[in-house]
């Protein structure tokens, strides 16, 4: 795989995965559902960061899946389901026991999660060889 491939798979998917994140677990949510008291306090940087997150999301999916050889549609979803039960699914639902955090907004979150890495299957299956 080279480079330009890996960054186009990377961003294709990065952009969509940002736009879940904000529908499902963003500001779009927070205005809704969320307790003001698990909030930080909005600003340019710590919005610029939270936004490259999903590009370090995809990239390191796309090198998982081509380090692994896994190609096709169906293997790279069910890699991204298995990353989810691994990873963000335990992690969301010990910080909603933990934290002050409501029922509904850990589910969103963790369906942010799930389409997210289910974004990044489905371009990193199609075009990842």
């Amino acid at each position: 795989m080279n480079w330009v491939h890996l960054a186009a798979v990377a961003a294709a998917a990065a952009v969509l995965a940002t736009y879940t994140d904000w529908l499902l677990a963003g500001d779009w949510v927070q205005k809704r559902l969320g307790d003001q008291q698990i909030w930080r306090d909005r600003s340019i940087l710590v919005a610029a960061a939270s936004t490259a997150l999903p590009f370090i999301t995809c990239v390191g999916f796309a090198l998982l899946a081509h380090k692994l050889e896994i190609f096709g549609l169906h293997n790279s979803l069910k890699l991204g389901f298995a990353i989810w039960v691994v990873g963000p699914l335990p992690l969301i639902i010990s910080n909603a026991l933990f934290l002050k955090m409501s029922r509904s907004f850990a589910a969103l979150h963790a369906a942010s999660w799930l389409v997210k890495l289910m974004i990044v299957a489905v371009v990193a299956g199609k075009y990842v060889h």
